[in-house]
């Protein structure tokens, strides 16, 4: 239909408020044609200009095109000209293994991404995605990168040759942000080890995890190669998972938001933190968030306290209940002597 799936101009709005993306996004093109006064319109999705751009560029029809970029979309032009929208899931699927688990024949790690589409029709199929390269930080050049692709069609597979490139000139880096906890016990102020801690972002997805060593402390940082890639102005929050042997958990959320500005305010960040008790994180600074524990007990009465009564009469009871039985036993036997 016309309302917008996975769009890349507002992949912003979609990741970090979801709940606006289907009250005021979702539905955009048709509330802008019912505000024109109900004029017709059609919208074409990333695959469907994928398809179009290749039948135009081939001159002929029966071309599918599939888009693989921040907006994934699937369409064709059928034999008559006229652009078809596929639906992933039902005319194709796709998966991503971004693990490096995989290997080429020369054992090189791959990222593989595979396309399969369920229902093959005689048409072109033009494939169009983008790749971003995430480069560790102090890189400047001499990375090597390679792409290929490999088709299967009846058993059988065709693999394009792969040209290697190296990028000699790189200055692309993910910015370097830090934040602590300190974990302590509440009653003794002393370092406690072993809580483990889980790095979330706004909508409760789990970034990383980590557990406090000897000096109570922990560490959460940009680090590319463990996919941990963090944001200036998005709310996270840190949430103790595990507390330490003998110590109660302690559940409250962290909040926290990392900022360019090296000043005392930023007014992106007022608005990104409002109605939250989020700590504004400077550029260049470490982050320290404290944290106590409390030791585990359990609740017995107070001496002197009203608490204490049911625990007196329960006393009471056992001392007096082996009495009055004996009391009752000889009572009952001085009465069989006596007739």
């Amino acid at each position: 239909g016309n309302r917008i799936m996975t769009s890349s101009l507002f992949l912003k709005v979609k990741n970090e408020n979801p709940e606006a993306f289907e009250k005021v996004v979702k539905n955009i093109y048709t509330d802008i044609a019912i505000e024109l006064g109900n004029v017709p319109i059609e919208v074409a999705n990333d695959g469907d200009v994928t398809a179009l751009a290749g039948a135009m560029d081939l001159g002929d029809t029966n071309v599918l095109g599939i888009a693989m970029g921040t907006s994934e979309a699937g369409g064709y032009v059928d034999g008559n000209g006229n652009i078809t929208t596929l639906t992933q899931g039902t005319d194709y699927t796709v998966t991503y293994d971004g693990t490096g688990s995989q290997t080429d024949a020369q054992g090189n790690e791959v990222h593989v991404l595979d396309i399969v589409i369920l229902h093959p029709q005689p048409v072109m199929y033009i494939l169009d995605y983008d790749a971003t390269l995430i480069m560790p930080e102090q890189v400047t050049g001499g990375v090597k990168y390679a792409n290929s692709a490999t088709v299967t069609l009846w058993g059988q597979a065709v693999t394009d040759s792969s040209v290697e490139k190296v990028y000699a000139d790189i200055n692309i880096a993910a910015k370097s942000y830090k934040v602590s906890i300190f974990k302590t016990c509440e009653a003794t102020g002393e370092p406690l080890a072993g809580a483990t801690f889980g790095l979330y972002n706004a909508n409760g997805g789990l970034i990383a995890t980590e557990v406090t060593t000897a000096d109570g402390s922990l560490l959460f940082q940009t680090n590319i190669i463990e996919g941990i890639i963090l944001r200036e102005h998005i709310l996270y929050y840190m949430q103790e998972l595990d507390a330490p042997p003998g110590y109660q958990l302690d559940d409250t959320k962290y909040w926290f938001c990392f900022c360019d500005k090296t000043g005392n305010s930023c007014t992106v960040c007022a608005e990104v933190m409002a109605d939250t008790n989020a700590v504004r994180i400077p550029f260049e600074q470490l982050g320290k968030v404290h944290v106590t524990n409390k030791i585990m007990n359990y609740n017995l009465p107070a001496t002197g306290g009203t608490g204490v009564y049911p625990w007196i009469l329960a006393s009471v009871i056992f001392i007096l209940t082996p009495l009055v039985y004996g009391f009752i036993r000889r009572r009952k036997q001085e009465r069989r002597g006596v007739g």
